[in-house]
């Protein structure tokens, strides 16, 4: 055999593949990987540790959830950073919404007079005090008063009578029937008047819950001058057609009672004169 095969080829030798993958920098060449003994870890030799994206653990430190191999913040800052990212009331939330309720109410009134702010605020206690004067006409306390007055009346008027006749007084026989008839008369109108007055006064007290609710609403609305005087016409209507519906119940409650209360008057008149004639009889004896 000859020995020509086992010379070198002339000229400079070419370098020895390392066989590195396209991307490693040099620090990487030449660089030797012990590598496991087959059998052992089922690994593929040359293939470092660096390569598989694991990572020594250090206390206190977690690995990523989402992506093993990748070390996580720490416990205590990645907490931090989660409360963070939720939305939740802190002191900047309450002081920028102290900042916007401000800016709404100087909104409000920006352009407004201290005259025409006063104006309003002076109508506002006015219609207050209105309402607050229905509250017992809504009850028809006038009707309950003319109910007490006729009862009184047509109580007297058989004692006043008796009184006349222990003086002597024989005319007029007519007089005890009449307070008799009168008494009759009364026990049905006053029933009359009673159930009028409870239907009437449920009605009114409904008209005047209206006004009380848009009163709680005209206070709510304290920081919205603008919402406030537009609430104040319908407050007015609300009142006026009240007052109107009060009188109206008022004066057929009247109605009812015009003709017996008539008749009381015509009665008790009666009786003062009789009373002046006996009283000038025992003068003059």
């Amino acid at each position: 055999m000859s020995d020509d095969k086992f010379k070198k080829p002339a000229g400079n030798p070419k370098p020895v593949s390392d066989n590195s993958k396209p991307g490693i920098d040099a620090a990487n060449k030449g660089m030797v990987v012990n590598e496991p003994e087959a059998g052992k870890t089922g690994e593929k030799p040359g293939i470092s540790a660096a390569s598989k994206g694991m990572v020594s653990e250090k206390p206190g430190v977690e690995k990523s959830a989402a992506n093993p191999g990748i070390s996580a913040a720490p416990k205590g800052k990645a907490d931090a950073l989660e409360k963070a990212q939720k939305p939740g009331v802190t002191p900047g939330t309450l002081a920028g919404a102290a900042n916007a309720m401000a800016a709404a109410t100087s909104k409000a009134t920006a352009g407004v007079s201290d005259e025409v702010i006063q104006e309003v605020t002076n109508q506002i206690n006015t219609l207050k005090q209105k309402y607050t004067s229905f509250i017992d006409r809504v009850n028809l306390s006038s009707a309950s008063q003319r109910i007490a007055n006729i009862s009184n009346d047509i109580t007297k008027l058989p004692d006043e009578i008796a009184r006349l006749r222990s003086r002597g007084y024989a005319f007029r026989s007519y007089l005890e029937n009449k307070a008799t008839v009168l008494s009759q008369q009364w026990s049905q109108i006053q029933q009359q008047i009673t159930t009028a007055v409870n239907t009437e006064s449920a009605q009114l007290r409904a008209e005047l819950d209206k006004a009380e609710e848009l009163i709680n609403n005209i206070d709510a609305q304290t920081s919205n001058f603008t919402a406030q005087q537009h609430l104040l016409p319908m407050l007015e209507t609300i009142l006026a057609a009240l007052n109107d519906k009060i009188s109206a119940a008022e004066r057929s409650i009247q109605g009812i009672s015009q003709t017996i209360e008539q008749d009381i008057s015509s009665a008790k008149s009666e009786l003062q004169k009789i009373t002046w004639i006996m009283d000038r009889k025992e003068e003059a004896s």
